[in-house]
């Protein structure tokens, strides 16, 4: 079975925001990175993943939300409240998206 690697699933991400903005142009496209992952090597391929598409993010039309500082400890590692598995929100979560979320979502409707 093959794993895709970070570059291939952010070629496909990338390639996924272009044809939303051929099709609609005058759309912003929010791009929300991977949260933490309690696997330590998906949780490596996720960072990398997110330090490339927050590359590829111009905070003109496209916008990179990076969840992971607000649901992990100082060590770096997944904090447990937030997730209810390792993978799956808890409300606390939620709430941490809604709060990340929100002073982008102003800046955008001040537009």
């Amino acid at each position: 079975m093959h794993s895709s690697t970070a570059q291939e699933i952010v070629h496909g991400v990338i390639e996924v925001i272009k044809q939303l903005r051929n099709k609609c142009p005058e759309s912003k496209v929010i791009n929300i990175g991977i949260t933490p992952i309690k696997d330590i090597k998906l949780d490596l391929k996720a960072k990398q993943i997110n330090e490339l598409l927050k590359k590829n993010a111009d905070e003109i039309q496209v916008f990179f939300l990076d969840l992971t500082p607000h649901l992990v400890d100082s060590n770096g590692h997944q904090k447990t409240g937030p997730f209810k598995d390792g993978l799956h929100f808890t409300a606390a979560a939620y709430r941490v998206w809604h709060q990340t979320m929100k002073p982008l979502f102003d800046k955008l409707y001040k537009q």
